[in-house]
């Protein structure tokens, strides 16, 4: 299996049989296309993402692969999820095939920036903002937080300064997702709730079932802070947002494409259980 490429995801997006629909939902950093799927008719009841690190871009093939299952499992009636495999195609990219896929103007400064670490374990936007730190959730707060651009960690100027930030804010105050599905590696872990008060334990029913059903362990986040996750939980008291951590801690950074099929086969599944424990609520 391939790391995920750009240009080949785009290609295959528009390929892709009915029922889903494609929507370009903004604009990277350095102009590339945020594609989100739609499978279904009706409006959508949740998000499933992947590739906000730029070093976890296993996630996007995991999200794709579940889109495309859930569209092929897709009847009238089905509860209508949104899917979108990569947040950061610029920070992708530089993972993936270095300093060749930024605009020249860039090249410097990410080399300067990055202060001798390749780019292969680059986990921020195109211009060093980490995009998982960069929501408005006690934006800053965290304790690894850095207020200067690198490959990860730095929360940006300001909450939702980056256009793949801004995206997903976007989408979720448009649609009101019910529930949303973060992808991460690693750490087979599915992490629930938001701070230390009336969001603590909210999505915890969810994160159990989840985690349950993938063999995961269920955790409640501590000391998180800026997240998508940590958002979307804050943003609605009745959601259900987690985070799911994929692959085995014992592997390095960037996540061997070689364990692909097992996360694959424990994922299968997982978009239809959640979709029908929300649609009997």
């Amino acid at each position: 299996m391939q790391p995920f490429d750009y240009t080949a995801y785009t290609q295959a997006l528009h390929t892709l049989p009915h029922p889903p629909r494609i929507l370009r939902v903004g604009l990277s950093r350095f102009g590339r296309g945020l594609y989100l799927v739609r499978v279904g008719t009706d409006r959508p009841q949740g998000l499933i993402h992947g590739a906000i690190h730029a070093r976890e871009h296993i996630t996007a093939h995991v999200v794709y692969a579940l889109m495309q299952e859930y569209a092929a499992q897709y009847r009238l009636g089905m509860p209508t999820v949104d899917f979108l495999p990569m947040v950061n195609p610029d920070g992708v990219e530089l993972a993936i095939h270095g300093l060749s896929t930024v605009p020249p103007v860039h090249r410097a400064y990410l080399t300067a920036i990055s202060r001798g670490s390749p780019f292969s374990l680059w986990k921020a936007n195109g211009i060093g903002v980490d995009l998982n730190v960069n929501f408005d959730a006690d934006w800053g707060s965290g304790k690894q937080n850095l207020r200067t651009a690198g490959a990860e960690n730095y929360i940006g100027p300001h909450p939702h300064s980056e256009p793949e930030s801004r995206a997903l804010v976007r989408l979720t105050r448009t649609y009101r997702y019910r529930w949303s599905l973060s992808y991460h590696a690693k750490g087979s872990v599915v992490y629930y709730g938001y701070g230390e008060g009336a969001h603590a334990h909210q999505g915890q029913r969810l994160a159990l079932l989840v985690a349950d059903y993938l063999g995961y362990t269920a955790s409640q986040s501590v000391g998180s802070a800026g997240g998508y996750k940590d958002w979307h939980t804050r943003l609605d008291s009745a959601v259900s947002a987690l985070t799911v951590e994929v692959g085995k801690d014992e592997y390095p950074h960037p996540y061997p494409m070689e364990d692909l099929p097992r996360i694959l086969a424990e994922n299968k599944g997982i978009v239809q259980l959640v979709a029908n424990e929300w649609k009997e609520r």
